[in-house]
């Protein structure tokens, strides 16, 4: 059994046209690069993400999440879709490709500076040489911290633990830290995340993410992927995302 790989371009055409047709709603990021920041979407509003990881291997990552109240969001991913082939064969020790999840995620704001936050992801993956069917999956819980609402920038310190078919060679856990901080109010912002642990998922990105439109629904982030602290045998990218965010309407 295996799964027919989805076409990225087609993924992205059918969430931004999910995402432009969503009631507009105002700012707020759920992701940074890799790392969750724990925001959770609106009631009966929709995010998008579609990202690209451009290095020896190209990667698409979709994510489509809609909102259920009391701090509930579900939705899907069709991760590690690959757009080019890289030189290496694929092996059992690399991250799970094509991979076709549902995630849950739950959180709460304890103050106006502080939240919680947890999540998971769940899925199937048939990418392997046998062309046989695996369960791919990974949880996280973080704290997000936000001095002055935010005017300081926001902080996330969390901790996942994953499948060995999510996360490769390497122990199947770690720790997650990310930092999003403002240069130009609502316009760009300086932001940076690492996956630390010593498996093919633990990296560090450095980057920015740019409003290209006052008062936009839509967001570009742009990164320099670099190897983990602790795997500096995990692979150097670019990353290109492109984010349509969802925050409570006035």
């Amino acid at each position: 059994m295996s799964f027919t790989r989805p076409a990225p371009s087609f993924w992205a055409l059918v969430g931004a046209t999910i995402a432009l047709l969503a009631p507009r709603p105002a700012r707020a990021q759920q992701n940074m690069f890799n790392v969750p920041t724990g925001t959770i979407t609106p009631r009966g509003q929709i995010y998008f993400q579609e990202q690209n990881n451009l290095g020896e291997t190209g990667e698409s990552q979709l994510t489509l999440d809609v909102g259920l109240g009391k701090g509930f969001e579900i939705g899907l991913n069709v991760l590690h879709v690959r757009l080019y082939p890289g030189k290496a064969p694929f092996s059992r020790s690399d991250p799970s490709s094509d991979a076709l999840t549902g995630n849950v995620q739950w959180g709460t704001e304890l103050s106006s500076s502080l939240a919680v936050a947890m999540g998971t992801q769940q899925g199937l993956s048939a990418h392997n040489p046998e062309h046989e069917v695996h369960h791919v999956g990974m949880g996280w819980a973080g704290v997000r911290i936000e001095p002055e609402k935010g005017r300081f920038g926001e902080y996330i310190i969390g901790a996942y633990a994953a499948s060995r078919s999510w996360s490769g060679a390497g122990a199947p856990w770690g720790g997650m830290f990310g930092v999003e901080a403002p240069i130009v109010p609502e316009r760009l912002s300086f932001a940076a995340d690492c996956m630390i642990g010593t498996n093919r998922q633990s990296v560090e990105v450095l980057g920015l993410d740019i409003t290209p439109v006052e008062d936009s629904d839509w967001q570009i982030s742009l990164g320099a992927q670099l190897p983990g602290p602790f795997a500096p045998h995990t692979d150097y990218a670019v990353i290109l995302g492109l984010s349509h965010e969802a925050e409570e309407k006035k």
